[in-house]
């Protein structure tokens, strides 16, 4: 098939064939570049120059982020703090809650440097290379009344279970435990001694005696 022409002579292209318009070839005119607009400032901070501000330079570039650290994520208690981050401010603006730390004389070196905690003793209990420091730090800490017991314990392969029968729903009352348990304790081993001394009395005696006693 063959097309015609238009009226100005030139051959009709394939969409000039169906539809008289004019199509232009030339490039299109580049299009003007728009200047991005400044950044508005607050007036609050308009006067303000990098020079003028008050605050130092570490005020400016942590303080005022709010995000945890990378790693950290998790750890997150409040506005990216962390539970240590958390302790050491309360260090530095509240020293009253930190009062200053007296070794307990007769301590072991493994506790010696910070307060020790009770539940952290009866977590040592579960391995034998701690358990020995573990047991000398708890009769430090606990009612006199319950050493005898602790003693007792620590003599059997698998008496320290006894002592981790002792925690509690809180610390106080981790530590009231001991003297009770020891109290329980000391009423079972009078019950068996009577026990014995009564078994040993209604023994009959009336079998053979060896020869020379009456």
């Amino acid at each position: 098939m063959q097309l015609g022409q238009g009226g100005s002579g030139t051959p009709l292209t394939p969409v000039r064939a169906f539809f008289d318009v004019q199509i232009s070839l030339s490039d299109h005119p580049a299009q003007q570049k728009r200047e991005p607009k400044p950044a508005r400032k607050s007036t609050k901070n308009r006067d303000l120059g990098a020079e003028d501000d008050p605050r130092s330079e570490y005020e400016r570039l942590y303080l005022s982020d709010c995000s945890t650290r990378y790693g950290e994520e998790h750890l997150e208690v409040f506005d990216g703090l962390t539970w240590n981050d958390i302790v050491a401010l309360n260090r530095q603006h509240r020293p009253h809650l930190f009062p200053k730390f007296t070794p307990i004389p007769g301590m072991p070196g493994r506790y010696k440097a910070e307060p020790v905690h009770v539940w952290t003793l009866l977590d040592h209990l579960h391995y034998k290379f701690l358990r020995k420091d573990a047991i000398a730090a708890l009769k430090l800490i606990v009612d006199p009344t319950a050493h005898e017991w602790i003693d007792a314990c620590s003599t059997t392969s698998s008496g320290w279970k006894q002592l981790c029968y002792c925690r509690g729903r809180t610390p106080h009352a981790t530590m009231a435990e001991f003297p009770r348990a020891a109290e329980r304790w000391r009423e079972e081993q009078r019950r068996e001694a009577e026990e014995r001394k009564k078994g040993a009395n209604e023994t009959p005696d009336n079998g053979p005696k060896p020869p020379g006693l009456d």
